[in-house]
């Protein structure tokens, strides 16, 4: 019995990050790569990024560099799949970006780096509203 296709996500249906909007954004990309099968390249580091040290890594000097973890190993087919796999989640991350975001991040040839950044500079910012909420109701 064969496995059912697979259907595309309805990425046009996802605004674009500007920045204010990172929460939603997230979710709902992280959704589409779920559906897709391609969310394990968010977290895996499998990828030597190395070589695309750009000027957009001197853009943000309050961002923190992203940890480096060891490389596994990995036979041929495997790494032809994680490449194919974060070239289509580099391209559908990048798409669904505003202009000024894109021309920052389209130097990283990584998802997991380019995710991690947008979480380190945006993610937080939702802690830092709760807890003003927080404290003037109180």
């Amino acid at each position: 019995m064969a496995a059912p296709p697979k259907t595309l996500p309805e990425l046009y249906n996802i605004e674009l990050l500007d920045g204010s909007n990172y929460k939603h954004w997230s979710q709902k990309l992280l959704l589409c790569f779920e559906q897709l099968e391609i969310d394990y390249v968010l977290t895996t580091d499998l990828l030597d990024d190395s070589k695309t040290t750009t000027d957009a890594d001197n853009a943000e000097p309050s961002t923190p560099a992203v940890p480096k973890t060891p490389s596994i190993p990995l036979d041929n087919a495997t790494n032809k799949k994680l490449e194919k796999d974060n070239k289509l989640a580099w391209s559908y991350l990048l798409n669904n970006m505003s202009n000024l975001l894109f021309d920052l991040f389209v130097n990283f040839k990584s998802v997991k780096i380019i995710w991690t950044k947008l979480d380190v500079k945006y993610g937080s910012d939702d802690a830092r509203k709760k807890k003003y909420i927080v404290g003037k109701w109180l």
